[in-house]
């Protein structure tokens, strides 16, 4: 399906001048091995690269856009675990052994309500430095990253160090009852997002009614990611899972260079990634750029706090940028936390029960739960869609999906305000044409799948 939107540019025409094509390195990679100029080894060593050691990777696969987000890492971990058997020892080395297919978990469980909630506890096995010695990181086992503490909550066992590589750099404790303010807040935050869950109906991850969920805040070093969720079961359908968050959530921003604070970057963080350990009680295995587009969603749904960080728009502005770029793209890294804005549309404008995220209420919409529930098993997120959509949009997944299009050049959405100017615009195509073009090629842009062109 090609959609190319006929309408005069005016006051929303983008900018003009050149423009690079929206490839991430990712991307790059794939359209090289798929032409043949790398092999197979070579792509999966390359995308283990670009998540543990950036800095290792030729030129032409190093991030190719300024200004883009740091992100989650859940979509690229599971691409190296696809292309596991065709990575090399030398690539196999970088990624860390708790993270490697396989290795069983299970002594890592912990049953509910055998620690006290809000307590803090040695990391289990970790060496206990002596009175007034320095720490000691733990770091011999394999199954889990070095930690030293634990922090009990309800359903979460969250565990950190103050010393030795994966220490916090955000070390404030405001109350002075000896556990880092951000510890306490990922506590509430991940809390929080578990009701949330709850109340709008989602499966929780696969035996947190048995056992805590366990969280681990990590270096990312070379890597730069937020947060990751790993499927321990992979490649099951249904799968176990735990978290990594950034031991630094310095340094963040909004598009228009407004600072983006620690504890409200770790927040959105926290939600982004637990809802990627729901989405693995439907499908583990689904496309990433549908897993992507509506944990990005989530980042603004939970609450007003969340809901005020509008974190997710450094992502829109691309999507209207670069609009021939396929939603379904399942290669373009990019692409896939980009595709929010189709989440936000289908809130904002298809879901008749859907409610908007304000400073009185949290966000709210039962239509994409059951996409979610449609796409358990072998349904594609798109073919999921289409089937929800045509027993409950007039016109199904085509007609919503104009609509889509249309609600873009009108920038027809609750927060376009805060839409970044810059590319928050619609790209126009330099040329003009009558549709269908026959074998004439407008532009060096033309809309690919899902796609669309605006003259």
């Amino acid at each position: 399906m090609v959609f190319v939107i006929l309408f005069a540019p005016g006051a929303l025409a983008g900018p003009g001048g050149v423009r690079k094509p929206p490839v991430s390195p990712e991307a790059v990679v794939a359209k090289d091995v798929a032409t043949g100029k790398i092999t197979k080894g070579e792509a999966a060593l390359y995308r283990a690269n670009l998540l543990f050691a950036p800095s290792q990777v030729p030129e032409r696969y190093r991030a190719r856009r300024a200004g883009v987000p740091r992100a989650c890492a859940t979509g690229s971990i599971r691409k190296v675990l696809e292309s596991w058997r065709d990575l090399p020892d030398e690539g196999r080395s970088i990624v860390p052994a708790y993270l490697h297919p396989g290795i069983r978990r299970d002594r890592s469980f912990v049953r509910k309500g055998t620690r006290p909630t809000g307590s803090v506890q040695p990391a289990a096995g970790a060496a206990q430095p002596a009175a007034g010695a320095a720490k000691i990181e733990l770091g011999d086992d394999p199954y889990a990253p070095p930690y030293e503490y634990t922090y009990t909550t309800t359903n979460f066992l969250i565990h950190y160090s103050t010393s030795g590589t994966h220490r916090l750099m955000q070390t404030q404790d405001s109350n002075h009852n000896g556990i880092p303010d951000i510890v306490e807040l990922a506590g509430t935050v991940l809390e929080d997002s578990w009701i949330w869950y709850t109340n709008e109906g989602y499966r929780l991850p696969p035996e947190t009614d048995t056992y805590y969920y366990n969280i681990y805040f990590e270096n990312p070093q070379e890597g730069g990611w937020w947060g990751y969720t790993y499927p321990i079961d992979w490649p099951a359908g249904h799968s176990r899972s735990f978290i990594a968050l950034a031991s630094d959530y310095s340094g963040s921003h909004l598009p228009d260079g407004t600072p983006v604070a620690a504890f409200d970057q770790m927040r959105t963080t926290a939600s982004h990634e637990f809802f990627h350990a729901c989405q693995f009680a439907y499908d583990a295995n689904e496309d990433t750029w549908w897993m992507e587009a509506t944990a990005v969603w989530v980042q603004d749904q939970i609450g007003a706090e969340w809901d005020a960080v509008n974190d997710y728009v450094g992502w829109v502005m691309y999507f209207l940028y670069y609009p021939e770029v396929s939603l379904d793209s399942e290669y373009d890294f990019y692409r896939w936390y980009e595709d929010v804005l189709w989440s936000i549309f289908l809130q904002s404008h298809i879901d008749p029960d859907a409610e908007y995220p304000s400073a009185s209420q949290p966000g709210s919409c039962p239509l994409i739960r059951r996409i979610w529930e449609a796409c358990e098993g072998p349904p594609s997120a798109i073919e999921a869609t289409q089937t929800v959509l045509a027993a409950s949009h007039p016109g199904g997944f085509d007609a919503a999906w104009q609509e889509f299009l249309v609600a873009n050049y009108t920038a027809d959405y609750p927060e376009a305000a805060q839409f970044p100017n810059e590319y928050g615009n619609l790209w126009y195509n330099a040329d003009v044409y009558t549709y269908p073009t026959g074998n004439r090629t407008p532009s060096n842009f033309l809309p690919e799948g899902l796609g669309s062109n605006y003259i």
